[in-house]
């Protein structure tokens, strides 16, 4: 299980393919969710949507990559939502994806296209820093509530 940016190219039939995977990371001290509270100072325990990277022009996006069982399941981030204190608690929503093809290594990468429906899933994590909290590793930890997921 892992977060990735993908190249995205429109395939001209409702889909698209995904190329040129690069690691995403949220956690640690140095993720995308530390950076980004680190800078907000005094504002960060104010609700806050997390921006998406600069890409140079390039389309990407964010894609949960998953195996159930033996079969691969990706999930589009659409959008993540936060509030700071002494932890941070995020709202991460996603797009369901399905696989329509796989290239063969070193050509296009995967084609997908939306799941069907237009299903989403909304996940609530938790990270143990903010700024209030002092010394923090920016690590996932339990949720207070452990509402779990949510499909819409």
């Amino acid at each position: 299980m892992s977060f990735k940016s993908y190249r995205v190219v429109s395939d001209g039939a409702g889909g698209c393919w995904l190329s040129d995977p690069r690691p995403v990371r949220f956690s640690g001290p140095h993720g995308r969710v530390a950076l980004f509270v680190r800078g907000l100072q005094e504002k960060a325990e104010e609700a806050w949507l997390l921006p998406e990277p600069e890409t140079g022009g390039e389309v990407r996006w964010t894609v949960f990559e998953a195996m159930e069982g033996s079969l691969l399941t990706l999930r589009r981030l659409v959008e993540v939502r936060g509030l700071c204190r002494s932890k941070t608690h995020l709202v991460m929503r996603f797009e369901t994806l399905e696989v329509a093809s796989a290239a063969p290594i070193g050509a296009a990468g995967l084609q997908v296209r939306p799941g069907v429906g237009g299903r989403q899933r909304v996940e609530e994590l938790t990270l143990d820093g903010g700024p209030g909290s002092g010394f923090c590793t920016w690590r996932w930890c339990e949720a207070p509530l452990q509402l779990g997921a949510v499909t819409l």
